[in-house]
């Protein structure tokens, strides 16, 4: 599901996945990285109101600067 929103701030979050929710179904997990957004009070409020599991993992992006470090540095050589 893919849908433009006009920020990216929890409220607006929330709302969009409200209204996802209601079209199709409320999942008993959700799984986000630990950014701000998705780590709000709003956002926690909605896990416990509705029973979803709200699960947070490790952000991707790291291995990525690894690896432009590690690409940088061979380089150099």
């Amino acid at each position: 599901i893919l849908r433009s929103l006009r920020d990216k701030t929890a409220d607006t979050i929330v709302k969009n996945l409200v209204q996802i929710f209601s079209d199709f179904v409320y999942p008993r997990v959700i799984q986000s990285v630990k950014g701000l957004e998705l780590n709000s009070m709003t956002v926690k409020l909605l896990a416990e109101s509705t029973g979803i599991d709200h699960r947070l993992t490790t952000p991707y992006c790291c291995i990525y600067e690894y690896t432009n470090l590690i690409k940088n540095e061979i380089k150099a050589m």
